[in-house]
């Protein structure tokens, strides 16, 4: 077993089984939805789904920066076994496609998703791992105070990437 993070709109408490957020998209801009959209017509036959899957982060820094931006979203050191994980896949790949898709650029995103599911990396990477549960080892509540204070201390130092 491996100490991950993950961020989840469900409250849960130590040694609860987290499972796919099934609802997120239901709250997620119209961007986030295309490009969920697109990667599910693209994601290779026999891999795991992005939509059914928990998605966890090795790196604490990036799973609280992804933590500060998502609305109502609470953050949790998780345990996986490494058997379990399905995928690893570049976060900054999907946000390229997103960013991409509200610039209205189709030519720029028809190989991203490829590239995701492929296991490119880019430069900088923000490596997340697709698994079909985890389970609570620590929970981070963030208080919405707490996420706008970082949310701003993030983008007074230009960090705003996750």
């Amino acid at each position: 077993m491996a100490d991950y993070y993950t961020v989840h709109t469900q409250p849960f408490e130590v040694g609860q089984t987290v499972f796919p957020d099934l609802d997120a998209l239901d709250h997620a801009s119209r961007w986030l939805r295309k490009t969920e959209d697109l990667l599910e017509e693209c994601r290779p036959e026999g891999t795991r789904s992005r939509l059914q899957s928990v998605i966890i982060l090795a790196d604490e820094g990036d799973a609280r920066r992804i933590c500060a931006k998502t609305p109502d979203g609470n953050l949790y050191r998780v345990t996986v076994s490494k058997r379990d994980i399905a995928h690893k896949g570049d976060r900054r790949i999907v946000d390229s496609i997103a960013q991409s898709e509200f610039r209205h650029s189709p030519l720029w995103i028809n190989s991203l998703p490829h590239d995701y599911w492929h296991g490119q990396l880019t430069d900088e990477p923000l490596i997340e791992y697709l698994a079909p549960s985890a389970t609570v080892s620590e929970v981070v509540l963030w208080s919405p105070k707490q996420k706008a204070t970082m949310l701003t201390d993030l983008v007074a130092r230009g960090k705003k990437r996750a």
